[in-house]
């Protein structure tokens, strides 16, 4: 198979517009990310953020969908609006964070720290929640259709019967 120029241009593009951040201390590598960052409806689709301390930043209305986010820390952090679908959000820390209208579709949020998290409104539909801590979460409103909730705990989450029957226990 050959390669145009033209096509081997827009790779060379779009691979140099990823963001790649690896490692438990990103801040040092790049002052954007970091504990606190302000990343507001920056569009960081694809990124690869393993292990980045993003607690308390401000990501609403970011797009990250398609992110790689393993075991990053978010802890606190606002994500209102944004959209991490499909993103791999795998041991990820979210305790305490603030996940209102988010788009959680099709994500991998296995073993995911959810506790005390606001899902109000969340689209979480076909997600992978096996083994997630949802204790105390608010998922009012939340769409769960379809999502993975094996080994989930879901102790003093605001859940209803009828979103729990919509996932996959």
């Amino acid at each position: 198979m050959r390669i145009t120029e033209s096509q081997l241009r827009k790779i060379i593009r779009e691979e140099a517009a990823r963001v790649i951040v690896e490692g438990p201390a990103p801040a040092a590598g790049s002052p954007e990310i970091g504990p606190g960052a302000d990343l507001r409806g920056r569009n960081l689709r694809g990124a690869i953020l393993k292990g980045a301390d993003l607690s308390f930043a401000d990501l609403r209305g970011a797009r990250l969908y398609f992110a790689k986010l393993e075991y990053a820390k978010l802890t606190g952090a606002d994500l209102t609006g944004a959209d991490l679908g499909s993103a791999n959000l795998r041991g990820v820390k979210l305790g305490a964070a603030i996940l209102k209208d988010a788009d959680l579709g099709d994500a991998n949020l296995e073993r995911a720290a959810l506790d005390a998290a606001d899902l109000t409104g969340a689209d979480i539909r076909d997600a992978d929640l096996r083994g997630a801590n949802l204790y105390a979460a608010n998922l009012e409103r939340a769409i769960l259709r379809g999502a993975i909730l094996r080994g989930a705990n879901l102790a003093n989450a605001q859940v209803t019967e009828e979103q729990l029957a919509m996932a996959i226990r």
